[in-house]
């Protein structure tokens, strides 16, 4: 049995992620789809706005054959560390052959070869790195000019979906897993795009407009009829996390990862 697998938050479900399974059933070769699923918390911290049984529900009636939950420690870190936990958990199970991402571009050639250039950071790269670190330019705008100047495509790890795919890539190739890349073009709107369109609009716009007229449109009537105005519960979420952050002393959230200076001022202002 071959296994294709999806990382993803699904937060929430809609059509662009049913795109993708069905792109990925079409031209993997794959006999299942497996998804590795944030829980309760996504990558940027927030709560989901479903419940992960009711996300993983949707994953299934879409077409899936299996959702794992991702771990919250990697569900919640950077790009890096999201990766690499998913790609573990992945690598650990031999039928699965293929990983399936949505990208902005790029096919598996680009990847691959982003992904070597930014693991190995070549001497020409680090050299050229620190050229324009010392010339006074941002470390994001010097890493794009390093990484273009061994062959690199600079605008390719400037998109979101592309740095995430990179980092799958880079995850496989650093535990040395038998997984093949698949890169799925998005369609509909960018990743980032808070508006919401006629058919394939963002998960941040649907999760802005839940109680729009154009909600019903932009996903599939399984998810629409468990969408609700999830404000008050995300209130209370806050509410919660403000009265913990309250009661616990600045020494142990510097003890968290991801966790910078300036605690104590921030804590004041709760």
């Amino acid at each position: 049995m071959k296994i294709c697998a999806i990382i993803c938050e699904f937060n929430p479900f809609h059509n662009g992620h049913n795109y993708i399974i069905e792109r990925a059933k079409a031209i993997s070769g794959c006999d299942k789809i497996l998804c590795v699923m944030s829980g309760s918390f996504t990558q940027r911290g927030e709560i989901c706005v479903l419940d992960k049984y009711t996300r993983a529900r949707h994953a299934i009636l879409s077409g899936a054959d299996g959702v794992l939950e991702l771990p919250t420690e990697f569900s919640v870190a950077p790009a890096k560390i999201f990766a690499r936990g998913a790609i573990k958990v992945l690598s650990s199970i031999p039928e699965v052959c293929t990983l399936a991402f949505g990208c902005e571009d790029g096919v598996k050639k680009d990847f691959l070869t982003a992904a070597r250039i930014t693991a190995e950071e070549s001497p020409e790269f680090k050299q050229v790195l620190q050229k324009n670190l010392d010339g006074g330019e941002s470390f994001i705008k010097s890493y794009n000019k390093a990484f273009e100047s061994v062959g690199g495509k600079r605008d390719f790890i400037s998109k979101p979906n592309n740095i995430l795919g990179l980092e799958y890539a880079k995850a496989i190739l650093s535990v040395g897993a038998d997984i093949e890349i698949l890169p799925i073009k998005r369609v509909g709107a960018d990743y980032n795009d808070g508006e919401l369109k006629e058919n394939f609009s963002s998960a941040s716009a649907i999760r802005a407009n839940p109680c729009s007229p154009l909600l019903k449109d932009n996903v599939p009537d399984f998810v629409f009829n468990d969408i609700s105005d999830f404000s008050a519960a995300e209130e209370r979420f806050n509410e919660y996390l403000r009265l913990i952050l309250t009661r616990t002393d600045v020494q142990t959230l510097r003890g968290v990862y991801g966790c910078g200076e300036g605690l104590e001022n921030k804590l004041k202002s709760i």
